[in-house]
């Protein structure tokens, strides 16, 4: 993963790019009972999903997509918004939120709605100390520990 990141130095498109191929050859090479499709460039054109890997669990037969995001270490921004409903419905509020019940109510907001849908993997690296790490995200405990909203 460290070679993925280091095209950073290219371009932020690309490293996000190679990730996804990076991602979807470990899966085919080292997940032995999966098998992953990068349709990332398919789906970008289309400009309808989000999704960067479709992965069919071989022996259950389950298909998931994820998407992969590339982010340099600090605040996390996910960019999962193809329809740009979040931004502007998070506008549209125009003041920090940090009440819970105020908060539950933004994440019931129909701007949301596809955004607990979306598998996210974000790729978290730290380019001056030359680390990376990969999580998955949880839209469920995001929404739950989620303190402020500016």
């Amino acid at each position: 993963m460290s070679n993925i990141f280091t095209i950073r130095l290219i371009g932020n498109k690309t490293h996000g790019d190679l990730a996804e191929i990076g991602i979807a050859e470990f899966v085919n090479q080292y997940m032995y009972d999966f098998k992953s499709t990068h349709v990332g460039k398919d789906m970008y054109r289309a400009k309808e999903h989000e999704e960067d890997i479709r992965i069919t669990n071989e022996i259950r037969k389950i298909n998931f997509t994820i998407s992969i995001k590339a982010y340099g270490d600090g605040p996390l921004q996910l960019s999962t918004d193809k329809h740009f409903k979040m931004f502007p419905g998070l506008k549209r509020v125009g003041k920090v939120i940090s009440r819970r019940p105020e908060l539950d109510a933004l994440f019931r907001d129909p701007v949301f709605s596809e955004f607990g849908n979306i598998n996210v993997l974000p790729l978290i690296y730290d380019e001056e100390n030359k680390r990376c790490n990969i999580m998955i995200f949880d839209f469920d405990k995001a929404r739950q520990n989620t303190a402020k909203i500016n």
